[in-house]
Parts: C-alpha cells; sequence; structure tokens
C-alpha cells in the first residue's frame, strides 16, 4: 500500500502561475528538496517530512511523518501557513513580474518560459 492510500491531500489554493513546484525546487536554496513521483516532491521541514504535488490547477501537500508532537516546531494545523510562508505566496508574483519587465525589457522573454518560479 502507498502512502496515496493512506494520507489525504490537502490543497495549498495556489495556482501554477504563483508557484510551479518542478521549476522552484530545483533551482535556488531548494536543494533539500527531493523529487518522489510524477509532479511530487518531498522535504524534512520544522520536523515534519512534507510531501508537495503538482497539478494542473493548484498545489497539494501532506503529512508523511513528523517527531513526537511535543518536540515538533510546527502543529499541522500551522503547516499550510507555513508553506506560504516558505514560498512567500504572500507576494503576488504575477504584480512583481509585471514590475520587473517595466524596468527590464529582457525580463519579459524570461517570464514567458519561468512562469511560476519561485527562487
Amino acid at each position: 500500500m502507498t502512502a496515496d492510500n493512506l494520507v489525504p491531500w490537502n490543497d495549498l489554493n495556489v495556482s501554477p502561475s504563483e508557484l510551479r513546484l518542478d521549476q522552484t525546487l530545483v533551482c535556488g536554496q531548494a536543494f533539500r528538496w527531493k523529487a518522489t513521483g510524477e509532479n511530487e516532491w518531498t522535504c524534512a521541514l520544522w520536523d515534519v517530512v512534507v510531501d508537495l504535488k503538482q497539478t494542473a490547477e493548484t498545489v497539494q501537500y501532506r503529512i508523511l511523518g513528523h517527531r513526537p508532537i511535543e518536540y515538533t516546531r510546527i502543529p499541522e494545523e500551522f503547516l499550510p501557513d507555513a508553506l506560504c510562508d516558505y514560498f512567500q505566496l504572500s507576494e503576488n508574483l504575477g504584480s512583481l513580474c509585471d514590475r520587473w519587465t517595466s524596468v527590464d525589457p529582457d525580463f519579459a522573454i524570461l517570464r514567458q518560459t519561468q512562469l511560476g518560479v519561485r527562487a
């Protein structure tokens, strides 16, 4: 039996235009994330083993395991907020890209191929 049958996925409610795991988790400081399946990535963060999956509409997350609750830095109910902070999802990537494109015409070209990249 796989983890898919045991642990339900939760929706992070973020569109691919704001976060693309396949491009974000292979660059920058994301070296701890490991590809563990098709469009699926796993990492130990805050004493919790987190699994992320990119779908056509959103990013899903689930907890695969954690240290005993008394030693865990991020309780499960705070994980969605912690992930939003980790990826800085409070910053609207589209607005940032608009601003960068207005001052750097070359960024307009780059923007077309790097949709949803956060590094």
